[in-house]
This record gives structure tokens, C-alpha cells and sequence, in this order.
């Protein structure tokens, strides 16, 4: 009865009907809007209510994902970000195409298409930025000149005689090695390794290192990327570093950290033991650089020939690759870590040298 009165109602007054197909149009055109909005809303709780992400995304849905990529897409022999581009590409071109008619169409348009992409990085990766870090940040997470030259000094000598015991440091060394490492790392510290997380290689001239990029998580993907050009001793620490974002990892300098432990104490490669320990030597080298010079002549002064050598053949292979536009992409990465809530924005990479010392 109920329906036929709306029946006859719609009937007798054909513009109702009309306005309905109008409304139920327009949030059809603009679903992804009001998706996004609904994602936005999400993030908003679970930022208030952090163990309740941790469980439901991190330890649940998010899992779930890592599978499902490792599984599948990730198993193809090349990198998947050429594809995920190209699909994003496409889906803007086509929402632009739709809307053509007016400029109000042509912006709908295109939020709603930034609205899936943002959508699509929360529910693949971004809401493990609303989970609890990993460590505890301890006072203003800095040490003093005296703790740092301390702590350098011994870096130095350590690095040195990891130095000692082998020969080549640029030998080609299986991703899967560096895998196992994390993997034993995250064991220890209740962090699921659940999946096969990638880090490919982007052979493209050094376009990467180009654009201020060492490597990159993609969560559109579900692997990781670096640049094929570095050098394998600089290059075996970005891939340990991207692997950690894909196991949840969203802190910069917890993933440094992630990185420096899987290689240092969990692997049984000595290059890639010394890999690490070079890697925060240069971190505190780079420190004190900007703080304290007599500092930091006195640091090299305690380093082998060897390691020295490394040093100046890291720098120079830099010189090769430098960025179009210097400081660019740090200041977006800054604003983009701030953004997701790291206050510290791209201070946050320098404070994984605390959680080195703190561990020593």
C-alpha cells in the first residue's frame, strides 16, 4: 500500500523523481569524495584510539593485505609501480574526460580522483601512521656534543674492524639475506613479518637519487623500492630501511633502527654487519658536521684507511647523482611526515642514532 501511494506520488509530481536521479547521480559521479571523507573520519579515531588501530588495522586488516600482495602481484619479476602509475594515470584522465563540460565538473572531478588515491594509500598502508611507534622517545631525543663524540668514537673503531675482516664491500648480496635479517629482527621485537616483503631495484639512471629519493615504500604496490645505482654498501641499508615500512614501520628513524639491528645483530653476512654499523657512522658523521667540525676531525682520525675510502667513494658516486632541484623533495617529505603526524618531519630520519645509543 505504502509503495503505491510513493508510486503514484512520483507519478503525479515527475519532478520529484527527477530530483532524486539528480541527487543519486551526482553521488554516484562523486563517490569517491564522500569515500574519502568517510576515510578521513577513520583515521580521525583511530589516531584518538592508537591500540585500537594497532589491532584492528596493524595486527588485523593490514596483515591480511601484506599477504595477499606477497602472494601475488609482488611475485612478478619486475617492479610493480610502472603498473600502479600507469592505473592512477589512467583513472585522473578518465575522471577529467567524464567532467570535461565545466570547470565545476572538472574539479569534481579531480578531488574525487584524489579522494580514491587517498582512500586506497590509508586502507593499503597510511592508517599505520595512527598506530603506537615502536620505542619510547626518550627527553628531546638528542644527545649532547659529548654523548655524540662518545658514541662516534666508538662507531668509528667498531666500523673499522668490522672494516678489517673483509675485502670487498660492493659484492652483489641477495635481497633475501637482508629479508631474513629483518625478518629475525621484527621476531624479536613482536612485530609480524608475516608475507614476503620485496625491495626492487628502479635501474633508471639514477632518476630516483635525482629526485632526493633512496627508496620508497609504495603502498599501491605492497613492495618497496631503491635506486639501482648506489653503491651495494649503501644500498643493502635502503632495502633493510624500505623493508621495514612494509612490515608497518611508518617512524623514519625507527626504520633506520629496524634496518641497523636486522643487519648488525641478525645477520651472519660480515658485509652487511659492517654495512650497518658504517651507515650510523656516517648518520654521526653527519651530525657533527653541522654542530661541532673538531669534533668530527677527531672521529676520522680514529678511522682505517679502508673505511675512509668507502667514505670518499660514497661521496664521490653522490656527486654523480644530484638532485634537479636541491631541497625540494626534502621539504615535501617534511610536509608530508607532518601531514601524517610526525611532528618531527624529516628530523625524525637523525633519531634512530639515539635508539642505536640507548641500545648500546
Amino acid at each position: 500500500m505504502g509503495l503505491a501511494i510513493n508510486l503514484s506520488k512520483f507519478l503525479s509530481h515527475p519532478e520529484l523523481l527527477q530530483d532524486k536521479m539528480v541527487v543519486i547521480s551526482f553521488f554516484k559521479k562523486n563517490l569517491g569524495i564522500f569515500i574519502g571523507l568517510c576515510a578521513l573520519a577513520l583515521a580521525f579515531v583511530f589516531a584518538l584510539f592508537p591500540s585500537f588501530s594497532e589491532l584492528v588495522y596493524r595486527k588485523g586488516l593490514f596483515l591480511v593485505l601484506r599477504f595477499i600482495f606477497d602472494y601475488s602481484f609482488t611475485l612478478l619479476p619486475f617492479p610493480i609501480v610502472y603498473i600502479a602509475i600507469l592505473v592512477i594515470v589512467i583513472m585522473f584522465v578518465r575522471q577529467c574526460k567524464r567532467q570535461r563540460k565545466s570547470w565545476i565538473g572538472l574539479t569534481l572531478g579531480l578531488l574525487n580522483s584524489v579522494c580514491w588515491v587517498v582512500v586506497g594509500f590509508l586502507l593499503l598502508w597510511g592508517y599505520n601512521y595512527t598506530c603506537p611507534n615502536y620505542f619510547n622517545k626518550s627527553g628531546n631525543n638528542r644527545l649532547t656534543s659529548d654523548e655524540l663524540f662518545q658514541f662516534g668514537k666508538e662507531v668509528a673503531q667498531k666500523a673499522s674492524d668490522k672494516r678489517s675482516k673483509i675485502s670487498h664491500v660492493n659484492l652483489k648480496i641477495d635481497p633475501s639475506e637482508i629479508r631474513q635479517s629483518m625478518e629475525a629482527y621484527c621476531a624479536t621485537h613482536h612485530v609480524s613479518s608475516i608475507g614476503n616483503v620485496q625491495c626492487k631495484e628502479i635501474a633508471l639512471d639514477g632518476l630516483m637519487r635525482k629526485l632526493g629519493i633512496a627508496g620508497i615504500y609504495m603502498p599501491f604496490a605492497g613492495e618497496s623500492y631503491c635506486d639501482a645505482s648506489f653503491p651495494e654498501v649503501i644500498k643493502c641499508f635502503v632495502k633493510a630501511h624500505e623493508m621495514s615500512h612494509g612490515y608497518g614501520v611508518t617512524n623514519e628513524g625507527e626504520a633506520d633502527f629496524f634496518a641497523y639491528m636486522a643487519l648488525s645483530k641478525h645477520s651472519n653476512n660480515s658485509v652487511l654487519q659492517y654495512c650497518a654499523e658504517l651507515e650510523l657512522l656516517r648518520t654521526i658523521r653527519s651530525q657533527l658536521q653541522r654542530t661541532n667540525e673538531s669534533m668530527l676531525k677527531e672521529i676520522d682520525k680514529l678511522l682505517s684507511t679502508e673505511v675512509r675510502n668507502d667514505i670518499i667513494v660514497i661521496r664521490t658516486d653522490a656527486l654523480k647523482y644530484q638532485e634537479f632541484y636541491p631541497g625540494l623533495q626534502s621539504s615535501l617529505n617534511d610536509s608530508y611526515l607532518k601531514t601524517m603526524g610526525v611532528a618531527d618531519g624529516v628530523k625524525s630520519y637523525d633519531s634512530w642514532v639515539e635508539l642505536a645509543w640507548r641500545y648500546r
